[in-house]
Parts: C-alpha cells; structure tokens; sequence
C-alpha cells in the first residue's frame, strides 16, 4: 500500500480549499451528481471493537496490524480473526512493520525492538545512547534487513543476528525527511531537494540527484517497478530510476506539494496546493486535473484509487483514466485511522475497526 497525507492553503489538522462540487472549465474533469454510494456496500465484511486511542493501523502480507491502548494486535486482514494480542509495548511505541521474520517498531527516543511474528512475544530491544530523537518512524524491510530512520541516520539492522548491519548519516544541512525501500536500495530524501539511492547491502551511496531548486522534499518517496517518484516543494513532481538515479520526466504542478504521490495502473496520483494531478507514469504529461473538497489522505494498493474527505466521513474511489470519482463510503462516526488491503478498506472509529469489501 502506498498513501500520502497533505496540508492545503490553509495550516491546521486538515486545510481547506474551496471547491464547486463539479468544474466544467476546460481541462479540469469534475465530480458527477449521481448517488456512487450504492457502488459499494456500506456494511463492513467484518468488524471488531476499537477504541479511541487507537495508534495505528496498518495493512501488510495479509495482515492488520492494531495498536491501541500501548498493545499490538494482528488480525487476519480477509476474516478479522485475530491471531494474538502482544504485551505492552512502552510508552510512545511506533507503527509496527509485519514481516515473516519479526514484527518490527521505534520504542521512545532511542530504541527499536522486534515481537515474534507468530506470538507476538517480544524478542529484542536495542538501545541506541547516542541518539537523542524520536525512532518511532515507521520501519522499513529490504533484502532481509530492517532500516530504521532516527535522528538524521538511516540504521540499518541483521534480524538473524539483531546486530545494526550499516549506518548512513548525513551532513546536518542535507537532513534525511524520509525514505523508503526499491530491491535492493534504499532511497532516501533530504530538506534540501536530494535523492539519494544507499545500497541496502552496505549502505555506500549508489547514487544522487539533486532537484535544480534545492526545493525541500518533505513526503516518502513512491516507487513502483523501476522508478521512484518525489513532489517538490517546487511544484514538480519528478520520476527518478532506482538503479541510477537520472532523470525520467519532470512534470511541472500549479503549486508546491507536501504529499507523496500514488500510483495504480498507468496513473500517478499527486495532490498541489490546488488540485488532484493525475500523471502518466510513462511520460509525465497530465491526464486529468480535479478540484475535489477537503482531501485527507490518498492511498492506492496498484488496483484502486481512494481518497478520504475526513471532514465529511467519507472515502472515495476514484477513476484513474479520468479522476471522476466511481464509488462513495460513508462512515458515521469521526475517522481515526485507514489503511488500504489488497480487495479491502480498513478504517477505524472511535468505537470500531471495520473491513470494507472494495467493488
């Protein structure tokens, strides 16, 4: 699953924007008038009780992940059984990352721990003194290896012998904002426009591009098959090759953007200041452009495209030919917490953890 949050024009927990509710000026697609929410079923497939502190929620190999209350559940992501509930992990705990090897998270300023998969029993925790920072960055799982982001260094740690494998860390103005995994590189993204692709063998740099404004890159990056691909506070989103790092296309957006992008199919999803961009990942030109109302989030498993409207408690599918949304969920009670499955939208309330079957 791939997903991006995004702050608008205005700052605060979610920015606005104002919108028509369709846009018939040229080369801006809109929304229809129809009643979408009969194009998918509003009852959840399964649900489970939650509660209001819930922490995290996430999807991954066949699994949800659950943590509320400092305790981790994994559930069977098709049939909501839950396989074990874990000990309390600590105060300030992280996202967990499921693998086959371990179940992997940040603990406080300066620890990462891992639980059995199968029990959820602990099985290591490793304290780092010389960090001062919050770890609690989700992990992220390559080629065996578990990386972790602390304190401007990408850690980088053996599961078979839980000993740290590589260090990377940057110079102080180069500042690591994020990162994520391509085979068997791990690419990371600096405050000052850098793309950097770190070999997850040893952690030597393979590669570097730099954006033409220096123009901070302050989401994860989105890689799908050979390419990875970055917005830009410079209003360009730009498609980089994992291997070596040159230049695909650059495609220039109406403004800045703070949200990562997404893919599905043929489609790169990328939200600016003002609009839904939806991409050609071949070439870079743009397909569709739409003003949709108060987006949170947007997210895409390769098959579908959501967004959510937190403000109204709604998620919609979304065409990626053309960026008319196809189907509407409406959920009751505030939104706390989603993550996208293979066939199925996982969304937490205050009071419930819910499984939509996507159409």
């Amino acid at each position: 699953m791939t997903s991006q949050r995004g702050r608008r024009r205005r700052r605060g927990t979610i920015e606005h924007i104002a919108v028509t509710a369709a846009i018939a000026l040229s080369g801006l697609t809109g929304c229809t008038s129809a009643d979408i929410s009969e194009h998918i079923s509003q009852s959840p497939a399964w649900h489970k009780r939650a509660k209001s502190d819930t922490g995290c929620l996430n999807y991954r190999e066949g699994t949800i992940s659950y943590v509320s209350e400092n305790k981790m559940s994994l559930f069977d992501a098709r049939t909501g059984v839950r396989k074990w509930i874990s000990d309390d992990l600590g105060k300030d705990s992280g996202c967990p990352l499921y693998t086959p090897t371990g179940v992997y998270y940040g603990l406080g300023t300066n620890t990462v721990a891992a639980l059995n998969p199968v029990t959820g029993k602990n099985l290591w925790k490793k304290r780092y003194d010389d960090f001062l920072d919050y770890a609690t960055l989700r992990p992220y799982a390559s080629n065996g290896d578990i990386h972790f982001l602390v304190n401007n260094s990408i850690i980088t740690i053996d599961p078979k012998t839980r000993k740290e494998s590589w260090r990377h860390t940057e110079q102080e103005d180069m500042w690591i904002v994020n990162m994520a995994t391509a085979g068997d590189m791990v690419i990371a993204t600096t405050a000052n426009g850098k793309v950097r692709g770190i070999s997850a063998a040893d952690g030597k740099v393979a590669w570097t591009y730099t954006t033409p404004t220096h123009a901070r890159i302050n989401q994860v990056p989105t890689v799908a098959g050979d390419t990875v691909y970055v917005g830009s506070y410079d209003a360009h989103i730009y498609a980089l090759s994992t291997t070596n790092g040159k230049l695909k296309w650059k495609t220039k957006l109406e403004a800045g953007t703070d949200w990562n992008p997404v893919t599905t199919h043929d489609t790169l999803l990328i939200v600016d200041n003002y609009n839904f961009n939806g991409i050609d990942i071949r070439n870079g030109h743009r397909k569709w452009t739409v003003d949709y109302h108060d987006p949170a989030d947007a997210i895409s498993n390769g098959q579908h495209l959501i967004y959510c409207n937190e403000k109204e408690k709604r998620f919609y599918g979304i065409n990626p030919d053309n960026g008319e949304r196809i189907w509407q969920l409406n959920i009751k009670e505030k939104l706390m917490h989603w993550s996208l499955g293979k066939n199925m939208l996982y969304i937490t309330t205050r009071t419930q953890l819910n499984a939509y079957k996507l159409p």
